[in-house]
């Protein structure tokens, strides 16, 4: 049977299972049908498309949107509104730095 394109089979006897079965027909084992819970999402300093400090680019991989445009708003932000720059000291000293891939 497929699951989403996937088989699924019974992690003890390795059986084919319905999606909809909470116990294997075969071994009668009880079947985890939890969701899986999502990582949380966190906000970091792009490694990869930084200018400054990375944090536009940061800012624009978080809501997944173009870090050219996060970077135009703050810019118009900082002539209407000088403390913008101060924001954008203080956010590249408290938003961490992007994990390197692998770790």
């Amino acid at each position: 049977m497929r699951l989403g394109g996937k088989l699924s089979f019974c992690p003890k006897c390795g059986k084919e299972i319905r999606p909809s079965d909470y116990f294997c027909g075969n071994c009668g084992e009880m079947l985890d049908r939890r969701p899986v819970a999502k990582l949380a999402k966190r906000l970091y300093r792009s490694r990869r498309d930084r200018v400054l400090g990375g944090v536009c680019g940061g800012i624009g991989e978080y809501f997944n949107i173009d870090p050219t445009l996060v970077r135009i708003g703050w810019a118009l932000f900082s002539l209407v509104y000088g403390a913008c720059v101060i924001l954008y000291i203080i956010l590249w000293l408290i938003v961490p730095v992007e994990p390197l891939e692998g770790r």
